[in-house]
């Protein structure tokens, strides 16, 4: 059948749409009347196919069961394929499809450009949509804000919401100016003689209205190491953060420690601010807020002399753990929590340094550090052992793979250290210099920390007093994995 655009006059405006030979428009069959105005626009990108082609698939009955609003050529041609007033099937997520409009990008599934014009008739579109529907720029997002994809790869989302509102788009990461250590063994406070042999990392918790004086870390950094500090407003009930009211008291009081701690560069703001043990006086942390703090803590890091290129990493995300849930995230899928914290952060146009996470196996079992064990539902995407942080990494937006990747905790999580030489660190480290090679271009991991090397009173994760583990991470490091 011959396919021809043409100008069709809907009842939300004008827009080119697909008909046939006959002059009849060719409506997507997958479809279903909207009862909501939408409040979103979810953009996609093809992974392949031509416009006409990828137009005309997505307007049949198709086998997927998919179907979109528009579809944007890379010559920035552009048909409208579904009415604004019916829902497409296009987001993976029914409360989604409800209240969103799908815009479908035609590109290779590669990292190329974008083209200029697609990029253009793609903010003129967006512009348009949330001129009609009053939609906010800020609910312009990726189908990797909604699910697990990379969806649309490589397109930068901060960019395309600068351009709809005329602004300037938030600064793309640069590579850090700071001197890292090139191996990627690291411990959690407690021994450092354990790095002898490499140029190692040193992660230490700091309570920051504990340390007004500042931390000397010479003894570390004259090694030849590199140190993350944790930076916690306190534990227990006082919270990893304190509550919204106190933030910019907590970011003040940041600031002081960084002023009086001229050796150390990189600093991580909060910790599992998703687990219920980290909230303050009971209130979770929900991304919004995180965002916020982050934000005024980096702002406050920044501006003290001697700190103005220092990487602040996001607090990492408890891993298996669904107790924090809200609007758009009523299983408290763990995830899901990660992604809305960065998209949080971008909302408030603050860029983001580094990436923390955390990840475990669940007993001191060598063959739960690859294993591809999936949890049972409501999480049956989500890796059950080490392999957790994979869903972290594979769900990052395309556009920070530049960023550098710090594990800084590793322990078998329900269980304590066993006093053996089984081969479970050296799997660990074999585990991710894998995932560093097979990821050249990123996201790149820079350091494994095993945790917890200080004595702490009841902490089974405690293993510097175990010989074989001793042992085991003797051989780890052999191997000298690093980090380039």
């Amino acid at each position: 059948m011959a396919t021809e655009f043409t100008g069709y006059l809907s009842e939300y405006g004008s827009f080119p749409v697909l008909v046939d030979g006959q002059g009849q428009v060719r409506w997507a069959h997958w479809r279903y009347k909207r009862s909501v105005k939408p409040s979103q626009i979810v953009v996609h990108y093809t992974a392949g196919g031509t416009f006409d082609s990828i137009a005309i698939y997505l307007s049949k009955a198709n086998e997927r069961e998919v179907s979109i609003h528009f579809v944007i050529g890379r010559k920035g041609e552009l048909a409208m394929i579904c009415p604004l007033d019916w829902i497409a099937y296009h987001a993976g997520n029914w409360d989604h499809n409800v209240r969103s409009i799908g815009i479908e990008l035609v590109h290779a599934d590669d990292d190329s450009p974008y083209p200029e014009p697609q990029l253009e008739a793609l903010t003129q579109l967006c512009r348009k949509l949330c001129a009609l529907f009053d939609i906010p720029i800020t609910s312009i997002i990726g189908h990797r804000d909604i699910v697990q994809t990379i969806c649309p790869r490589n397109l930068d989302l901060d960019m395309v919401r600068a351009r709809v509102a005329g602004q300037q788009p938030v600064p793309k990461p640069q590579p850090s100016p700071i001197a890292k250590s090139e191996h990627l063994y690291g411990v959690h406070e407690g021994p450092v003689d354990w790095l002898d042999g490499v140029h190692g990392w040193f992660v230490d918790t700091v309570n920051v209205w504990w340390a007004s004086e500042g931390k000397d870390y010479s003894s570390i950094i004259d090694r030849g190491h590199t140190v993350i500090a944790r930076l916690n407003n306190g534990y227990g009930d006082a919270g990893t953060l304190p509550l919204p009211h106190l933030y910019d008291e907590f970011a003040q009081q940041v600031e002081l420690v960084v002023s009086r701690t001229p050796n150390c560069h990189i600093w991580q703001i909060g910790n599992e601010m998703n687990h219920e043990q980290e909230r303050p006086d009971g209130q979770p942390i929900l991304p919004q807020p995180y965002a916020a703090c982050y934000a005024k803590c980096r702002a406050r890091i920044h501006q003290v002399p001697g700190h103005e290129h220092d990487e602040v990493a996001i607090g990492a995300v408890a891993p298996w753990n669904p107790q924090t849930t809200y609007a758009g995230n009523p299983s408290g899928d763990w995830v899901r929590y990660f992604l809305d914290v960065i998209r949080e952060i971008r909302a408030l146009k603050c860029p983001i340094d580094a990436i923390t996470l955390h990840a475990y196996t669940h007993t001191h079992n060598p063959d739960e550090v690859t294993s591809e064990t999936k949890m049972n539902a409501p999480f049956g995407n989500r890796c059950f052992y080490f392999r957790a942080y994979r869903d972290f990494l594979e769900a990052l937006p395309a556009d920070l793979h530049s960023l550098p990747i710090y594990i800084t905790e590793a322990d078998p999580s329900d269980s304590a250290w066993s006093d053996v030489n089984n081969g479970y660190v050296r799997k660990l480290y074999d585990e991710i210099d894998l995932w560093d090679q097979q990821h050249p271009k990123g996201p790149h991991i820079w350091c494994l920390i095993l945790y917890r090397g200080k004595d702490v009173a009841d902490d089974k994760w405690y293993f510097a007093d175990k010989a074989g583990v001793r042992q085991d991470w003797e051989a780890a490091k052999q191997h000298r994995y690093t980090n380039r």
